[in-house]
């Protein structure tokens, strides 16, 4: 009986430490892990991450390129691209699927690829689909659910010096068919999307000025969300009903903004600086870029924002590193592109993992598991 009783004290004594542990550890967001998923000697400078899978660019722009997914439960990397054509950038992840474009040649060898096309891998049936092959360049695919959308090039001038031309076109995998979402005479660039909605900026108001829009794929309704007496607004991206982007006198000199679509709530990062680029959202919590625009070394460093409690942070650096980009996040998640050293061509981008010190399994929740986790540490 004694035996007993001892081992329910030491359980409970276990749990209200851990519960303490989890209350003190999980409050500040300046308490994140920072764990390396990749050392090779080549550049891995975009990632994406969609539960237990990160994908990444295998390999420098003008170079053959693949992508490569991680599975975090069992470390396995696979190659998505092999014997696709020789140049794979920009993939984007929801589930099990992955989308990526794939160029068909680079023109020379200080030269862009061109003509780029859509690619689909599905992680369940290990199979490799070419989803749009138009003959000319799609870019920057992001995919939710059955769509999949992207910055398109078909109407753009044959003389690059012209006014760009960019559109934003969809695909349904479920009809399999494609549509556009902007056809416009004007610039419109960096889609998005969530559910049914997607984000793209777009001049289709001001030949001089980005405005964020919001397409409803179901309806087929438009808004634009920004004002006009706001500032330029690049890279928007959306989840969970809000839709974030900076935006400021030039795409080299930006604040971090937030708009909820419901409440019509925005808000702004209010640094004052100038220096905030690049987010990317999920729920209440927003990742950005923060640092000069300018690509000198070190540059750039993640900065994370909490838009319950207002509170931001850096990230956190590790040993020598030089910069951060090419970040994504999931839930309490956020992968991203670490340079660790600056060698004679510019290489070496790693793809990092950061994640709460508190979520101990590492799975982007802070719930049971972790807690379980931590007293059965505790107890050993």
């Amino acid at each position: 009986m004694k035996v007993k009783f001892y081992f329910i004290f030491v359980v409970v004594t276990a749990l209200l430490t851990c519960a303490a542990e989890f209350t003190r550890a999980e409050s500040p967001i300046t308490e994140q892990r920072l764990i390396q998923l990749t050392n090779d000697d080549v550049d891995q400078p975009y990632a994406d991450i969609w539960g237990n899978h990160v994908v990444w660019q295998q390999g420098s722009f003008g170079s053959d390129s693949d992508i490569y997914a991680l599975n975090l439960d069992d470390g396995q990397v696979k190659n998505l691209t092999a014997g696709v054509p020789l140049f794979n950038s920009y993939p984007a992840i929801h589930k099990n699927l992955v989308v990526w474009s794939g160029y068909d040649e680079i023109v020379g060898p200080n030269e862009a690829p061109i003509n780029a096309d859509i690619w689909l891998y599905d992680l369940d049936a290990n199979s490799v689909t070419l989803l749009i092959d138009e003959g000319h360049t799609q870019l920057y695919a992001r995919i939710w659910g059955r769509y999949v959308v992207w910055q398109d090039w078909r109407n753009m001038p044959p003389n690059i010096w012209d006014p760009a031309n960019h559109d934003i076109f969809g695909y349904d995998l479920q009809t399999e068919t494609e549509f556009p979402i902007c056809v416009d005479p004007n610039d419109d660039l960096w889609p998005d999307i969530w559910e049914n909605l997607v984000v793209y900026q777009s001049k289709k108001l001001s030949v001089t000025k980005y405005d964020i829009f919001v397409y409803d794929i179901n309806t087929g309704a438009e808004t634009c969300i920004t004002e006009p007496n706001d500032y330029d607004a690049w890279e928007p991206r959306i989840h969970d009903g809000k839709v974030t982007w900076f935006g400021g006198p030039s795409m080299f000199r930006g604040e971090v903004y937030v708009q909820d679509l419901t409440t019509g709530q925005r808000w702004s990062s209010g640094l004052a600086n100038w220096n905030e680029f690049s987010p990317r959202i999920w729920g209440s919590r927003v990742v950005w870029r923060s640092g000069i625009h300018f690509y000198e070394l070190p540059n750039w460093t993640l900065r994370t924002w909490n838009l319950q409690t207002g509170q931001t942070a850096d990230l956190g650096w590790t040993g020598n590193c030089l910069s951060q980009e090419g970040h994504n996040v999931y839930k309490g998640l956020t992968v991203f592109c670490q340079k660790t050293q600056l060698t004679p061509t510019d290489d070496q981008w790693d793809v990092w993992l950061a994640c709460s010190k508190a979520d101990l399994n590492c799975d982007g929740d802070v719930n049971f598991l972790d807690f379980a986790e931590f007293a059965q540490h505790w107890l050993e």
